[in-house]
């Protein structure tokens, strides 16, 4: 995550690493406003780079912060072994890329392709996203399911997992989906 660099005098040569360090500044100040006394990190290469980075708060590490055994899918089948179901589970937010997956849906529509995509995530992006399902006329094959709280659920019934964001520090989404096989 560049936000978490260390300053050097680089930062104040360059704007984007001179604005990623005061949004981490930012951050960290939030972060301790409301009450944060530490960082959790999921994996020990978190930990590491967390410890390289900031030196302000303690890490705990998480070892298996997923229980593999609730996201387990050892009964899923297909019907006629053909895939039906993509799901993404990411808020809806334009560094996601939801539109590209919108774009996907339309060629695999366009090619004759009987599958379906389900979103599950809210965000500032969700008019846009909408407005453009109802505009290509995909209202069928692409479902918007908001937040739930038992995504393993879902992720069970689901044949592939997509993930289109530009980017992704650490995707939790794409650990519980390999979880759910």
């Amino acid at each position: 995550m560049e936000q978490f660099r260390n300053f050097d005098y680089k930062t104040l040569l360059n704007k984007k690493k001179f604005t990623q360090y005061y949004e981490k500044r930012y951050l960290f100040n939030l972060y301790h406003k409301n009450g944060g006394t530490r960082f959790i990190a999921i994996s020990i290469n978190t930990e590491n780079y967390f410890k390289k980075t900031t030196n302000k708060y303690p890490i705990t590490r998480l070892p298996n912060a997923i229980k593999f055994d609730t996201f387990s899918n050892q009964n899923h089948e297909r019907i006629n072994n053909q895939l039906s179901k993509l799901i993404c589970v990411a808020s809806l937010e334009d560094k996601k890329n939801h539109i590209f997956l919108i774009d996907v849906m339309t060629l695999l529509k366009k090619k004759g392709v009987n599958i379906t995509l389900e979103l599950y995530g809210e965000g500032d992006s969700r008019p846009t996203i909408e407005n453009k399902i109802t505009a290509l006329g995909l209202q069928k094959e692409i479902i918007l399911k908001g937040i739930v709280n038992n995504v393993e659920d879902y992720l069970k019934l689901a044949d592939i997992y997509v993930h289109s964001a530009y980017s992704e520090a650490f995707g939790l989404a794409i650990m519980e989906a390999m979880a759910s096989g």
